[in-house]
């Protein structure tokens, strides 16, 4: 696996943004009825550019090189990552329709892990880092303990609603949609780690974002006709 994923890092890359950018276009080409369900949608697809860019800059920082430009368009990148990361509160509170009282929480919920992740990206010292044929901005040894250890837990919270909401669609609605899109996330956000290969983990990273995405599009394209995942 390993070799696998060193050798096709730029292919793993390339199709992570344009699964985001399609499903991001997508996205915003369906139209939905309900007001909550046009919110559901416009979210989805602010996360899905933000990913994109995200994937884009990654796989053109050996075109762009070293420097001034690259660390700027890395900076943005951190950035937008604390930002649209903690959208996928709202995102599964109005998948699962959680109603006023449980959206405001989700709603809460989200300026709270926006606040942490601004937090810890100001205090994350990046450094230039050439690896698996790729030129990216990554956290150096200079960057606090404490700001790694609430990146990754605000990595790994932030699926938990997916998966929450997911189980409830799946029982009230029996579409199981929403609920692969949080298993897919957690399983490439773990799997690195697991497998004691974190130096990978962008690259698990961006396979899971990519299919996260996705099923969030499924889930959007057959939310009138929720059994149709599981008929």
């Amino acid at each position: 696996m390993r070799s696998l994923i060193l050798d096709n890092a730029l292919i793993i890359v390339i199709a992570a943004a344009l699964v985001e950018l399609l499903v991001g276009i997508s996205v915003l080409a369906f139209r939905g009825r309900r007001k909550t369900y046009g919110a559901m949608r416009a979210l989805i697809a602010i996360l899905c550019f933000g990913l994109f860019y995200d994937a884009f800059i990654i796989a053109i920082g050996k075109l762009i090189g070293d420097g001034n430009i690259l660390w700027v368009l890395s900076i943005v990148r951190y950035l937008l990552s604390a930002i649209l990361i903690p959208l996928l509160f709202p995102i599964s509170g109005y998948a699962a329709d959680l109603g006023k009282k449980g959206m405001l929480v989700m709603k809460l919920l989200m300026v709270l892990f926006i606040v942490l992740g601004l937090t810890h990206t100001v205090m994350t010292e990046i450094k230039a880092v050439e690896f698996a044929g790729l030129l990216r901005y990554s956290p150096s040894d200079a960057t606090p303990v404490w700001a790694k250890i609430i990146s990754g837990i605000i990595n790994l919270l932030s699926i938990i609603p997916l998966l929450v909401a997911g189980i409830r669609l799946v029982i009230k609605k029996h579409n199981i949609a929403l609920l692969l899109s949080g298993i897919c996330m957690l399983a490439f956000t773990v799997l690195a780690p697991a497998t004691k290969n974190t130096d990978l983990m962008v690259f698990f990273s961006m396979i899971g974002e990519a299919l996260m995405v996705f099923f969030m599009f499924v889930h959007a394209q057959t939310a009138k006709d929720p059994d149709f995942l599981l008929s």
